[in-house]
């Protein structure tokens, strides 16, 4: 969620839900821990009832630091299994994803 916040610089909460396929309710549900954390904020917008999210700083460095352990974590999977070996499951995963319509 952080990163989908992190490329849109800031959003609408509907919008956020409608990119993850939920709805607005679960979208700030599920931000109520990164509120606390202080990793992302949520401002009014133009329209009192809207609600617009955006990244704290920390929520930016937590990003970076999540990223950098993903890369890591990547690269350790493709050593123990192989780069073809998990080619092909990116593959598969999408296909998978296209055949359910996401």
């Amino acid at each position: 969620m952080l990163a989908q916040i992190d490329a849109l610089g800031s959003v609408t909460v509907s919008k956020l839900a409608r990119l993850m396929a939920s709805d607005s309710t679960t979208v700030l549900r599920n931000m109520n821990s990164l509120i606390r954390q202080h990793l992302v904020k949520v401002e009014a917008g133009a329209d009192k009832r809207e609600r617009i999210i955006s990244l704290t700083p920390k929520g930016r460095a937590s990003l970076r630091g999540a990223f950098s352990d993903w890369q890591q974590a990547q690269e350790l999977f493709r050593n123990i299994v192989g780069i073809e070996a998990a080619k092909d499951l990116l593959r598969a995963i999408k296909r998978a994803v296209q055949a359910l319509g996401a």
